[in-house]
């Protein structure tokens, strides 16, 4: 685990964030569930040119996943096959602690590979091996649903080829599931937005900082450098970005006293991709996270190196 592990027990049972398998430091949020935060329905797009300069318009291709108790996904409903562009998705889950993310891994790099590097990365430090992850893997994003969670959405999957599914809800990516997209691309609906939540360089967020408690909100990764992912927690009111990041630097294993409710986890977001998912969020102070693993500084989140922002939803 190493010095820098951190663990924030909050809610009344211990629970793996989605993040756990992917922080060298072995953080671990704990936290009542989505079912505590309110009530969330993802979609997730990622815009690509593919999607702004093809003519073709065409109705969404519907897929239904669901994943078993044992982290297991399947595709029980949708088009095995389809032509690249935007993807509607409805992930069902009966697991505590899932996640469903969609990537794309490079010629000769395989899911396999993947896991390997991840797993060695964590479980020994090598940040040789996290680097040709993030090297050889294209993130598109994707969304977690709790126990007896039903999550829904979009992505936008920008050319022809293999496309491989994970469940990213332990400590490890498991249970692949590949989608093979073919021909040329369609544009297809996008959703509308009612605010933007951006990941820049320097590791901040950017942004709107004041939304509304329900609608259409769009998280984009501007970073040239690194993938990232959004976790949104609602805090106390007053709670400031000094307060999130004291906490982060004591080193702390008790929880902190601004936490109320985990309102939701983004999947992996690569450079230049974007998710928007429709909420419905009691209005409040909420803390913008992101603990995607930095292996410049040995794996540590980036959360703990200052990712975080204060918003409000109103």
């Amino acid at each position: 685990m190493g010095s820098d592990s951190v663990a924030i027990r909050i809610g009344g049972y211990m629970k793996p964030s989605l993040r756990a398998g992917l922080t060298a430091a072995a953080l671990v949020i704990s936290t009542t569930g989505l079912a505590g935060a309110g009530s969330l329905t993802a979609d997730a797009s990622a815009p690509s040119a593919s999607d702004s300069t093809t003519t073709a318009r065409a109705a969404l291709p519907k897929l239904t996943f669901t994943i078993s108790k044992s982290g297991t996904i399947k595709l029980t409903h949708g088009p095995k096959t389809f032509r690249p562009g935007r993807v509607a998705f409805t992930v069902k889950s009966k697991s505590r602690n899932a996640t469903l993310g969609f990537s794309r891994f490079d010629k000769g790099y395989s899911f396999k590979h993947f896991r390997s590097d991840l797993v060695t990365a964590f479980s020994k430090g090598d940040m040789k091996r996290l680097k040709n992850a993030i090297r050889h893997t294209s993130f598109y994003g994707g969304y977690g649903a709790g126990p007896g969670g039903t999550m829904s959405g979009t992505v936008v999957l920008p050319r022809a080829g293999t496309y491989t599914l994970y469940n990213f809800g332990g400590n490890a990516p498991k249970s692949p599931l590949t989608l093979r997209v073919k021909g040329a691309p369609q544009k297809r609906p996008a959703p509308k937005s009612d605010g933007t939540i951006t990941a820049v360089n320097g590791l901040r967020f950017g942004g709107s900082s004041s939304l509304p408690h329900q609608g259409t909100l769009t998280f984009r990764n501007k970073a040239k450098d690194s993938p990232h992912f959004l976790d949104l927690i609602q805090v106390e009111p007053g709670t400031t970005k000094q307060d999130v990041d004291d906490y982060f630097q004591s080193g702390s294993q008790d929880p902190p006293d601004f936490f109320i409710a985990d309102a939701g986890s983004t999947e992996v977001v690569g450079p230049g991709q974007s998710m928007t998912w429709n909420y419905d969020l009691p209005a409040g102070t909420y803390v913008e996270l992101c603990f995607f693993p930095d292996p410049n500084m040995d794996g540590m989140p980036h959360a703990m190196m200052g990712m975080t922002r204060v918003i409000t939803l109103q």
